[in-house]
């Protein structure tokens, strides 16, 4: 099923400034978590960002947080974001069906949270080119379970056309201009 802007929530996982540059490819997981910032906001979809212990691994990188209202953030010690009394209550908060998911680290926190809401009967749809690991083969793994198990692997200008559904749409025709370049 496609993506409807409507019934979206994009949830961006533990993109932190002091783990960061341990992920594999961090430059381009941090343009693409950035362009699905912009779009999530152009669109009007919900966003929400956790932030694992933060005290040890710091805020999100900055240049994120700025697209995310801070009040939307919120801090985690469990893996799974719907582990996180916190995370559950902000995901209720939206009542949103879709749940869009980008972040670190893929075969850990990305992984445990997209299979615990695909349990809470949610539609998971999980950003593979905004997602990412300190080691690409446990991105690898990561992406064929969640494949197997029934969650959506997409990919950022996926999203972008599925929310946008129309060339005509004007928040489609500026962000497309910015991002299919």
């Amino acid at each position: 099923m496609l993506l409807d802007s409507e019934q979206s929530l994009l949830l961006l996982i533990d993109v932190q400034e002091n783990t960061i540059n341990f992920i594999h490819q961090h430059e381009q997981l941090k343009a693409n978590c950035k362009d699905l910032l912009a779009m999530a906001n152009k669109f009007n979809v919900p966003i929400l960002a956790s932030e694992h212990c933060p005290e040890k691994s710091d805020l999100t990188v900055a240049s994120l947080r700025q697209c995310i209202e801070p009040s939307n953030c919120f801090n985690k010690v469990e893996f799974s974001c719907v582990a996180s009394q916190e995370g559950r209550a902000k995901l209720a908060q939206y009542n949103r069906q879709q749940i869009v998911l980008a972040g670190v680290e893929t075969h850990v926190c990305v992984l445990q949270t997209a299979i615990e809401l695909l349990h809470l009967k949610k539609q998971v749809y999980v950003v593979a080119d905004a997602v990412d690991s300190r080691f690409a083969e446990d991105k690898h793994l990561a992406l064929q379970r969640m494949q197997a198990l029934g969650i959506q692997l997409v990919s950022k200008q996926m999203v972008l056309f599925e929310w946008g559904r129309s060339s005509d749409n004007p928040s489609f025709q500026t962000l497309s201009e910015q991002m299919l370049k």
